[in-house]
């Protein structure tokens, strides 16, 4: 833990230092040019893990497996877990389901052994080492059902978050709880369950305040505004996916900035019919996809001619396919 503490401090000390866009992103990686030990390395790889994984799939998934090489070589098998965990994450935003699969199970039969108790460079002092592997279970398997959910499989992506709720609850792990409800809320309001994902979401919005977990709050708002939807209210609609917006702008979450351009885009469409908002916010949504090089822009190109068709704008609606055509060939 002395050396974590070290690596925030020398990180904290050089931003204000760098003039660069990114000087998160810079400090970290001169942290981890004058990392003098394996474990510091692996602490600042995590953290770039992390920095990327709503930015850049690539690069998340280049750290994660650095911090499975470190973590093996050092027989730290429950660090190997978490950043199997998160190198899933990533492979999952990238639907490449059976590499995520096998990230995820191997992740689990790890964090699932009491024999491990104890490997690893992240041990707290507040709970003992059996607690510390069960936070990483529960950790897993919430990441674990977030891939069932993209793979369509809602019931085992159910089943996988209750396993961790459940570890949650009876080990108070108040952070980790409020990641769970927030995904348990997403698959009740799939499953037309409005009110039980509404407590959910407000769960959830309390505990990772609490637990000064902000950026997630990106993900709870926009949400909570589309369960405010389904109860067709639009000004509740609203006012949570702005507020969705101004938190993940500031994070740069850039999926759920997409996430929730998407929806309004549809909002504005569908429910407001207002062509020049559901313009807006499509090509909003388009310049975050294109910066996190996302390649299937059907939907996104599919509701701008919706929208220009709305707006009686038949010009751009005829453009639409040339520029699908250009960005192609440009390699967008």
């Amino acid at each position: 833990m002395k050396t974590y503490y070290i690596i925030l401090f020398l990180l904290l000390l050089q931003i204000g230092h760098v003039s660069s866009q990114d000087p998160v992103k810079d400090s970290l990686y001169r942290v981890l040019q004058n990392a003098l030990d394996d474990s510091a390395k692996y602490k600042v790889q995590t953290l770039l893990t992390d920095f990327y994984i709503e930015k850049d799939r690539d690069s998340s998934i280049f750290f994660s497996n650095k911090c499975i090489d470190l973590a093996n070589r050092n027989h730290k098998y429950l660090d190997v877990a978490s950043s199997l965990s998160n190198k899933g994450h990533a492979l999952m935003h990238l639907q490449k389901f059976s590499e995520a699969y096998t990230c995820f199970t191997e992740a689990l039969k790890i964090a699932n052994d009491p024999s491990f108790n104890g490997k690893t460079w992240e041990i707290k002092n507040n709970i003992s080492v059996d607690k510390e592997r069960l936070m990483i279970l529960a950790a897993v398997y919430k990441d674990f059902a977030s891939m069932m959910a993209s793979a369509n499989n809602n019931e085992k992506s159910k089943e996988l978050l209750l396993s961790a709720k459940d570890i949650a609850e009876k080990n108070r792990f108040l952070k980790n709880l409020g990641y769970i409800n927030l995904d348990l809320g997403q698959r009740y309001l799939d499953q037309g369950i409005i009110d039980t994902a509404l407590i959910m979401e407000r769960e959830a919005m309390q505990l990772l305040t609490d637990a000064g977990e902000i950026k997630a709050l990106g993900y709870c708002n926009m949400l909570i505004g589309k369960i405010w939807l389904e109860m067709k209210n639009d000004d509740s609609t609203l006012y949570y996916y702005r507020k969705s917006i101004a938190i993940s702008s500031h994070f740069e979450n850039y999926t759920n900035l997409a996430g929730t351009y998407s929806n309004l885009t549809s909002f504005y469409l569908h429910v407001k019919q207002n062509s020049d908002s559901a313009i807006y916010y499509a090509h909003a949504w388009l310049n975050i996809l294109e910066k996190i090089s996302e390649n299937n822009l059907g939907a996104v190109y599919f509701n701008m001619a919706e929208a220009y068709k709305l707006k009686n704008n038949k010009d751009s609606v005829i453009k639409i396919p040339n520029l699908i055509h250009l960005r192609k060939r440009q390699g967008l």
